[in-house]
C-alpha cells in the first residue's frame, strides 16, 4: 500500500484511513466522515491536494482508494473554481500543473470531435480553457489545471507525472 501526503502531513492520511476502518463497521447513517487535515472543504465536497506525482489513471485510481464516493476533482462553476485556485496555491509548494478529473473519453482528434467528461459522472457546463485549448488532438486526452494561477485548463498527455486534485464526499 502507498501511503500519499494530502496537504500538509501523512498523519491526515492515517487519520481517514482509521475513518474507512470505522466505516466498515458501522450503519451507513451512522457515520460522518469529515474533511482531513490539509483538505479544503467546499459545498458538499472535500478536496485533497496530493503532492506525490503520477500519471492520470493511477491519479484517479488513488483517489477512489482514499475517499467515500473519490475521483479527481470536477470544477463547475467559477466560485468553485477561484476557491480551488486559492487552496491549490496554499498547498502546491512546488507550483506543478495539478490533474484533475476531466478526460476526453472519446478520444477526439479535432476541436470539434473532443467529448470532455468528469470521472465523477458530473455535467460539463464549465470549463476554463487557457488561450488556444484544447490543442492537443489524441495525443492529450486528460486535462490539468495548468499556469501558476491555477486558474485555466490544458490538456495533457495521460502518461505525465504530476501532482492531482481528489474530491470526496462528506
Amino acid at each position: 500500500m502507498m501511503v500519499v501526503q494530502m496537504g500538509l502531513d501523512s498523519s491526515s492520511y492515517l487519520s481517514l484511513w482509521g475513518l474507512w476502518v470505522v466505516f466498515l463497521f458501522q450503519p451507513a447513517s451512522a457515520i460522518m466522515i469529515p474533511c482531513p487535515r490539509g483538505g479544503m472543504v467546499y459545498k458538499n465536497g472535500c478536496f485533497g491536494f496530493f503532492s506525490v506525482r503520477l500519471n492520470w489513471e493511477r491519479a484517479e485510481v488513488a483517489c477512489q482508494t482514499f475517499g467515500l464516493n473519490g475521483h479527481l476533482a470536477s470544477v463547475h462553476d467559477p466560485r468553485e473554481q477561484k476557491a480551488i485556485a486559492k487552496y491549490i496555491k496554499q498547498v502546491n509548494v512546488a507550483g506543478l500543473p495539478v490533474w484533475l478529473g476531466l478526460h476526453d473519453a472519446k478520444r477526439g482528434s479535432s476541436k470539434l470531435s473532443r467529448q470532455f467528461k468528469w470521472t465523477d459522472g458530473s455535467r460539463v457546463p464549465y470549463m476554463p480553457w487557457n488561450i488556444g485549448e484544447p490543442d492537443g488532438g489524441t495525443y492529450e486526452l486528460c486535462v490539468e489545471l495548468g499556469s501558476s494561477a491555477f486558474d485555466v485548463l490544458n490538456d495533457q498527455s495521460c502518461e505525465r507525472q504530476q501532482p492531482y486534485l481528489c474530491r470526496f464526499e462528506i
